[in-house]
C-alpha cells in the first residue's frame, strides 16, 4: 500500500519524490532571492562609489578653498605689518 502510493506520486510528479520536489521549489526561491540580493548590491555600489567621488571632490575644493584664506591671510598681515600706527593724544 505505501510502496504504490509513493509509485503514483513519483509518476505524478514526473518521477520526482515530494521532498525533491519541494527542495527544488526552496532552490528556486532561494536563487531569486539572491539575483534580487545581487542586484541591491549593485546598486549600492553605485552609490557609494559615487559618494566616494564626491567626499574627494569636496575634500580637493576645501584644500582649495583653506589654501587661499591661507594667502590671504599671509597678504593682509604682510600688509599689516608695512603699516605705522598713528598715535592720537586727546586732551
Amino acid at each position: 500500500m505505501l510502496k504504490a502510493k509513493f509509485q503514483a506520486e513519483f509518476q505524478a510528479a514526473g518521477h520526482k519524490s515530494q521532498p525533491a520536489q519541494a527542495l527544488e521549489a526552496k532552490v528556486a526561491q532561494l536563487e531569486d532571492e539572491l539575483a534580487k540580493v545581487r542586484q541591491t548590491n549593485r546598486v549600492l555600489n553605485v552609490r557609494v562609489r559615487t559618494y566616494a567621488t564626491m567626499i574627494e571632490q569636496l575634500a580637493v575644493e576645501r584644500d582649495q578653498a583653506e589654501a587661499e584664506r591661507d594667502r590671504a591671510h599671509a597678504a593682509r598681515d604682510e600688509t599689516l605689518a608695512k603699516v605705522t600706527p598713528i598715535s592720537i593724544r586727546l586732551g
